[in-house]
């Protein structure tokens, strides 16, 4: 029958692969066919994962895995835990085109990284310093990837994550170039920015928040006018040097605050999807990863998830949607998922001490005169403060 034909040769293909390794001089292959062996991942007929290729890189290497007819790639996450133990190093599961993967790492990550600024490729657009991985520095370009979640359990060093990207754009942006709109609903992780010459609105409010989320759509939609035939924010600006758009980073701190609001995240997921070209970037955060605490609306145009330690497998799943993350027990080190591509990383340390030199250098003068656009009467020519250099 067509049925048995269909496993003959699916059987044919997993000895075939599994024959094309037998002369490699690894020892890794014989320990995680053994592995293998030993979590009883084989199908009915007794036949067992192996491993059929590697591909050696500088700082891990690929083995490419043959799933026997019957299981799945899931039965291979399960060994993750029993390989990283007898490995003493990270590994994860990777789908590169149409194989299976286990990624073993092969170098270690740094026992400590103290914060220093990035520079960065302006020309390129908004970019942001996201940690270390084994590979060196990390920076994300959001004019490809424009909008990131940062999760992780109370302990886990989100605060200090996102004090170093905060700190590092401080430091390679003027005030002119980008500003910060910053919604702290933690209510005292960003106090240390609220005013800075950077720093267009800053508050603890929930609310408030709400209320602010038309003023963005009203801006987005203005920048889109602005942008006129230019596909995005740094074409204009290329061809309107004395009159540039400055960039947004809008960070909501904490959104299991805004939960029982889930109808306004409509509003913020529409904003979310067109934003990128208008050069507008959001950041979200929470300590609690539940399913629902950043609705799909919006989940959906995040293109980057940071995940540091969770509690638990599936809240693993829920931040960057693989397990790893519950069996790391140290502040900072994390997995970031980039378009479905996984990063072991280990965030820079900053102190407070260092944050509040950074900030003290930005701070708006005494006197200086700052408007609100969420409390200021509507006019005919409507505009709002933070977008064309010098508008602040």
């Amino acid at each position: 029958s067509l049925v048995t034909a269909s496993i003959i040769v699916g059987c044919a293909a997993f000895l075939v692969k599994t024959s094309d390794i037998n002369n490699k001089p690894d020892t890794n292959i014989k320990d995680l066919n053994d592995i293998f062996k030993e979590k009883k991942v084989k199908n009915f007929k007794d036949q067992y994962a192996c491993i059929s290729s590697r591909t050696v890189q500088k700082t891990f290497t690929d083995y490419e895995v043959s799933i026997p007819l019957g299981k799945t790639i899931k039965d291979i996450e399960d060994c993750i835990p029993a390989i990283e133990t007898h490995f003493k190093n990270n590994a994860s599961v990777e789908k590169i085109k149409k194989s299976i993967v286990i990624r073993l790492y092969t170098t270690d990550l740094a026992d400590q990284y103290y914060f220093k600024p990035i520079m960065v490729n302006k020309e390129k657009g908004l970019q942001i310093f996201l940690g270390n991985s084994r590979e060196g520095e990390i920076i994300e370009n959001l004019s490809v990837n424009p909008h990131l979640s940062v999760v992780g359990s109370t302990g886990a060093g989100k605060s200090v994550f996102v004090n170093c990207i905060l700190c590092n754009l401080l430091e390679t942006y003027t005030a002119d170039e980008l500003g910060l709109i910053l919604f702290d609903l933690k209510g005292n992780e960003l106090n240390e920015y609220k005013d800075l010459e950077h720093t267009v609105y800053h508050t603890i409010k929930v609310k408030e928040t709400i209320q602010y989320f038309s003023e963005l759509k009203n801006e987005m939609e203005r920048r889109y006018d602005l942008l006129g035939s230019y596909r995005d924010i740094n074409s204009y600006n290329k061809a309107n040097p004395d009159n540039k758009m400055k960039y947004l980073f809008i960070v909501i701190e904490e959104c299991f605050s805004l939960l029982q609001y889930k109808n306004d995240y409509n509003l913020l997921g529409d904003i979310m999807s067109k934003a990128r070209a208008a050069g507008m970037h959001f950041l979200l955060t929470t300590q609690r990863p539940a399913a629902d605490i950043i609705p799909k609306v919006a989940y959906t145009h995040v293109t980057t998830r940071v995940g540091l330690k969770t509690n638990s497998l599936q809240e693993s799943k829920n931040a960057i949607e693989i397990p790893g993350l519950e069996r790391i027990n140290e502040p900072g080190v994390g997995i970031m998922n980039v378009s479905g591509k996984y990063i072991y990383f280990k965030s820079s340390y900053i102190s407070e001490q260092k944050i509040e030199k950074i900030t003290k250098k930005y701070r708006k003068k005494a006197g200086s005169i700052v408007i609100d656009p969420v409390k200021e009467e509507s006019k005919s020519s409507k505009r709002m403060m933070f977008d064309l250099e010098g508008d602040l």
